[in-house]
């Protein structure tokens, strides 16, 4: 996913690699265990983007950014400078995804919580 020189041209700062797992999750809710070769129907079913790796490096990413809510308005355009945080901190993820369709899809979601996943 990520190559080790693959840094946007303008980073500074600090640079976080993450090298972990990126998979689906996949959980499912039963009103109880079942016992050992008994089958117990799910109530419900859910899917998600999971690992170790990847939820930690969304993670990292989202904690090196400014929280929106407590950020004050400039008082005017001249001091507006929205994308000053992204140089202080590059957070990019180094794993492997599937061929299989999950993999896609786990990509697109790392790209769209502002990862690098490039190579």
């Amino acid at each position: 996913m990520a190559s080790g020189s693959s840094l946007p041209p303008k980073t500074r700062g600090k640079t976080v690699s993450i090298l972990g797992g990126v998979v689906q999750d996949v959980c499912t809710i039963m009103d109880r265990l079942p016992d050992d070769g008994e089958t117990v129907v799910a109530s419900a079913f859910s899917m998600a983007p999971g690992g170790k790796g990847s939820n930690s490096a969304v993670a990292v990413h989202r904690l090196t950014r400014p929280n929106p809510k407590n950020r004050q308005p400039p008082a005017n355009k001249a001091e507006e400078h929205p994308t000053d945080h992204e140089e202080d901190v590059h957070v990019r993820m180094v794993g492997a995804v599937g061929a299989d369709k999950f993999g896609p899809a786990l990509k697109k979601n790392l790209e769209d919580c502002g990862l690098n996943v490039d190579g």
